[in-house]
C-alpha cells in the first residue's frame, strides 16, 4: 500500500490528498510512504515501483523504482518512503492517479492503485511579510497597523477576488477595522501576491484587551454560469503584544559582521561573561578593531536612540558608525545619535575601538555602552564587554580542572587546588625566534596582594618547571598553571593574571601579555566560627551599679554574615541591653553585619541588683547565631559564651542583704553567736541563784579590800558580768568584720 503525507509524517498520520500548484517553498514537498508485503516473504519481491500519472493517464509524472537501500525489512515486509518536490506552476489542476507496482521473482506484477493526488485550481495562503513581527503591537490610544501577505497558490490561469475580515470582533472601545481596500483584492493567477493593510485604533484602557487577532480570508471565482462563488477560505491568528509607545531598546553585541560570535545581549545578560577578554592587537592600533552593535526598537512608535560610553579603559578611544551607510553617527555632546528606527526594526552600528600607544596605559578594561530612547530618557539599556590589548603574543586557557567555562574554575572550597592548561602563541614574524619569560601570579605586580600568598607552579607537558618558552611566528607552546588556595579566602570570583613577557628586552620595550584566570570560591559557613570576646576590664559590680561592657564578635567564615546577638542575664539582672554604639538605642537583641574574616564591636549595658552581696558571682551568657530570614540556619549554628562577674558590698547596709539571703558560712556564724549569748545568759542566772541560797549574817564589815578577798576565797565563781551592752557591741563588730 501507499500513503501521501507532508514530509516528516508517520505511517499512521492522516493523508494529505489535496495540494496547490503554486504552494510556497516546502509546501511543494510530498512524502510517499510505501509498505510492501508478500505471502512468500521478502525474498520473493524482485522490484517495487511508485508511479504518479497525469490526470488523463497518458504519461507518468514520475516512475520511481526503489533501490534496496531505499527499503528496509519490517515484520517480513518492506517499508520506505520517497519525497518528491514539484516546481511552482508545473502541475495543472486535476486528480493525478497514483499506483504501486510490485514484481516478484516469478515475473508476476501486482498493481496497487491509490485514490490519487488532487492539485486544486483555486487556493490562497495568508501570512505576514518576513520583515514584520508575528505579533500585533498595541499601545493605549494608539493606532495599530498590520500588513498581511495573500498569495495565490492555485492554478496559474485562475483569477480570484479575495476579501478579508475579522473572524472575531474586537472590544467596543476600539475602532472598527479599516482595510486599505475595503472592496477586496484581485489575484490574477497562481503566484500572484497582494499586501492588504489593516488599521485599528486601540482604546485607552487595555485591562480587558483580547489576547489575539483572528483574520479570515475568503476567495471568490466565477463558475461556469458566470456566478461569483466561494472557492477557498483560510484564517490566521496573531497574538496581541501590549507595549509602551516607546520602550527600552534591546541591544546585542557581536565580534564579527556576520553576527556569528555574540559577546553581549541585554535581554539575556546571564549568557555572556562581560569580563571575558576580546583581544585588540597593537598592530591594529591605527585602523582600530570593530565591534557590531544591534539596536532593536521594541516600542510601538518610531524612535531614535542616544549612545553613550559610560566606561572605557584609560586612554582608549572609539567611534560609532552606521554599518549600513558607513557614516559616522552625529555627536551631541557626549552622546552619539542614531537615525530613526521603526517599530520592531533593528539598526546595526559599528563601534571601532582604538587601543592607546602608551605602554603604561591600561591593557584591559570594560567597555560599557548606554543606549537611551530619544523620546523618553527613562527608557535605557546597558551592555558591556571587555577589551584586551596585546603586543604580538597571546595566551589563552585551553582546558581547566572543572571542564566548564574555559578559564574559570569553581566553585571550590578554601584550601582546594585548581589547574589551567594554557597556550602561548607568538604572533610575530615567522623567521624570528623569541624567548618569552613566564611570570607566575605571585611575582606579577598587577595581582592583588592577597594572591601572593597562594601557591603556584607552571610546568610543561613533561611536568618540568617552565620559566621560559622559545617560539617563532605562529608557533605555540602549551603549559600548565597549578594553584593552591589559602584556607582563609573570601567566597566569590578571584581573578589572577599570569604574565608572558619578551625576555632580553628592556621592560619599556618588551612585548607582553597578561593572561587572566578566575577561581570561584564557594561559600563556606561552618558552625562554631562566630567568636565572642570581652574587651572591657573585669571589675566587681556594687549594689545597683550600672556598667557598659565592650565585646567583639569575630566572623571566621568566608562570607559576610548578619549575626543575631541576644543575652541571658543573671537572675535578678533582667535589665540587660545590647547595642553597637552609643548612638543606637539599646535592646534585648541586636542584628549586626560582620564581614568575612572580620569583626564588629558591641556593648552590653548591665545594672546589678541592689541586693548583691560581697564577693558573690554572676554569670552573663551571650548568644550569637547567623541570621537569614529566607533560609534559616540550623540549631547547631547557635553559640553561647559565658562570662562570670564578681560583686562587692562593704557598706553597713550590706548586713541586711546578707541577713535576707545568708550564705552557709554566715548561717554558721550566726548560730555560733546565738549559742554564745545563750550560754552567757545561762551562767548569769546560775550565779544569781547561788547567791540567793547563801545565809545572811549580821557581821561587821571589814574594810572593802578585806571583804572582797574573803568572798573570793570562800566561793569559786566566774567573773561577774558587769555590762550587757558592751557584749552586744562586740558581737556587732564581729558581724561587720565578716
Amino acid at each position: 500500500s501507499v500513503k501521501v503525507h507532508p514530509p516528516g509524517s508517520a505511517w499512521g498520520d492522516p493523508e494529505t490528498l489535496t495540494w496547490a500548484p503554486n504552494a510556497l517553498g516546502e509546501d511543494r514537498e510530498i512524502q510517499f510512504d510505501v509498505d510492501v508485503r508478500d505471502a512468500f516473504g521478502r525474498a520473493d519481491i524482485q522490484s517495487v515501483n511508485l508511479v504518479l500519472s497525469t490526470p488523463n493517464g497518458a504519461s507518468a509524472v514520475f516512475d520511481k523504482e526503489f533501490d534496496d537501500d531505499d527499503l528496509r525489512l519490517d515484520n517480513e515486509g518492506l517499508v520506505g518512503n520517497y519525497t518528491w518536490t514539484y516546481d511552482a506552476g508545473s502541475m495543472a489542476p486535476g486528480v493525478y492517479p497514483l499506483a504501486l507496482e510490485i514484481r516478484d521473482v516469478q515475473g508476476h506484477t501486482v498493481l496497487y492503485e491509490h485514490g490519487g493526488v488532487e492539485f486544486v485550481e483555486h487556493g490562497i495562503n495568508l501570512g505576514v511579510p518576513s520583515n514584520q513581527p508575528t505579533t500585533v503591537l498595541i499601545a493605549p490610544g494608539q493606532t495599530s497597523t498590520v500588513e498581511f501577505l495573500v498569495t495565490h497558490i492555485g492554478a496559474s490561469a485562475a483569477s480570484m477576488e479575495v476579501r478579508l475580515d475579522l473572524a472575531r470582533s474586537l472590544p467596543s472601545s476600539w475602532s472598527d477595522p479599516v482595510w486599505d481596500q475595503p472592496a477586496g483584492y484581485t489575484l490574477n493567477g497562481g503566484g500572484d501576491v497582494v499586501r492588504p493593510i489593516l488599521s485599528i485604533e486601540v482604546g485607552e484602557d487595555l485591562t480587558n484587551a483580547p489576547s489575539r487577532l483572528e483574520i479570515e480570508a475568503r476567495a471568490y471565482a466565477e463558475n461556469g454560469d458566470g456566478q461569483l462563488v466561494e472557492v477557498a477560505i483560510v484564517d490566521l491568528t496573531l497574538d496581541f503584544d501590549e507595549v509602551g509607545v516607546y520602550a527600552e531598546p534591546r541591544v546585542s553585541v557581536f565580534e564579527d559582521v556576520e553576527h556569528q560570535r555574540q559577546i553581549a545581549d541585554s535581554t539575556r545578560p546571564d549568557l555572556y561573561d562581560e569580563t571575558l577578554s576580546h583581544y585588540v592587537d597593537m598592530s591594529d592600533a591605527q585602523e582600530g578593531v570593530d565591534f557590531y552593535i544591534d539596536v532593536f526598537n521594541a516600542g510601538f512608535d518610531t524612535d531614535a536612540f542616544k549612545l553613550r560610553v559610560t566606561e572605557l579603559p584609560e586612554s582608549w578611544l572609539y567611534r560609532f558608525y552606521d554599518n549600513d551607510t558607513g557614516q559616522q553617527l552625529v555627536e551631541e555632546g557626549i552622546n552619539s545619535l542614531t537615525p530613526s528606527i521603526g517599530s520592531f526594526q533593528q539598526l546595526t552600528l559599528r563601534m571601532t575601538v582604538f587601543p592607546p600607544d602608551a605602554r603604561e596605559a591600561q591593557d584591559i578594561g570594560l567597555v560599557r555602552v548606554l543606549v537611551v530612547s530619544g523620546n523618553d530618557a527613562d527608557l535605557r539599556t546597558e551592555v558591556a564587554f571587555t577589551v584586551h590589548r596585546t603586543f604580538g603574543v597571546l595566551a589563552e586557557v585551553i582546558s581547566d580542572s572543572d571542564a566548564k567555562v574555559l578559564g574559570t574554575v569553581g566553585p571550590i572550597a578554601p584550601g582546594a587546588d585548581a589547574w589551567f592548561r594554557f597556550r602561548i602563541t607568538d604572533a610575530g614574524e615567522d623567521d624570528v625566534e623569541t624567548t618569552w619569560r613566564i611570570v607566575p601570579p605571585n611575582l606579577l605586580p598587577r595581582n592583588d596582594g592577597i594572591y601572593t600568598s597562594w601557591e603556584y607552579s607552571i610546568t610543561d607537558d613533561s611536568g618540568a618547571a617552565a620559566p621560559v618558552v622559545r617560539l617563532s611566528g605562529d608557533e605555540y607552546a602549551d603549559l600548565r598553571l597549578d594553584v593552591s588556595l589559602r584556607d582563609q579566602i573570601e567566597a566569590g570570583n578571584h581573578t589572577i593574571y599570569v604574565g608572558i613577557i619578551e625576555d632580553g628586552v628592556d621592560d619599556d620595550e618588551a612585548r607582553y601579555f597578561d593572561m587572566p584566570v578566575t577561581v570561584v570560591v564557594k561559600e563556606d559557613v561552618i558552625a562554631g566560627r562566630l567568636l565572642i570576646t570581652l574587651e572591657s576590664q573585669l571589675t566587681p559590680f556594687g549594689p545597683g551599679e550600672s556598667k557598659e561592657l565592650g565585646f567583639r564578635v569575630d566572623n571566621q567564615n568566608n562570607i559576610p554574615l548578619t549575626v543575631l546577638v541576644s543575652l541571658d542575664e543573671p537572675s535578678g539582672w533582667e535589665n540587660g541591653a545590647v547595642s553597637v554604639n552609643s548612638f543606637q538605642q539599646a535592646g534585648s537583641t541586636l542584628l549586626v553585619t560582620v564581614d568575612a574574616y572580620s569583626n564588629e564591636k558591641f556593648t552590653v549595658d548591665l545594672t546589678a541588683p541592689t541586693t548583691v552581696k560581697n564577693n558573690d558571682r554572676a554569670e552573663l551568657t551571650i548568644i550569637v547565631e547567623p541570621y537569614d530570614d529566607e533560609v534559616p540556619y540550623g540549631l547547631d549554628f547557635k553559640q553561647q559564651t559565658k562570662f562570670e562577674f564578681a560583686t562587692t558590698c562593704t557598706e553597713v547596709a550590706c548586713l541586711a542583704n546578707e541577713l535576707r539571703d545568708p550564705e552557709p558560712s554566715t548561717i554558721g556564724l550566726i548560730a555560733m553567736l546565738v549559742a554564745i549569748v545563750l550560754y552567757g545568759t545561762y551562767r548569769r542566772g546560775a550565779n544569781k541563784t547561788i547567791a540567793a541560797a547563801l545565809p545572811v549574817k549580821d557581821v561587821a564589815l571589814p574594810a572593802s579590800d578585806e571583804a572582797t578577798t574573803e568572798v573570793q576565797q570562800d566561793l569559786d565563781l566566774p567573773p561577774a558580768v558587769t555590762t550587757e551592752v558592751d557584749d552586744d557591741l562586740e558581737l556587732l563588730d564581729e558581724l561587720s568584720d565578716l
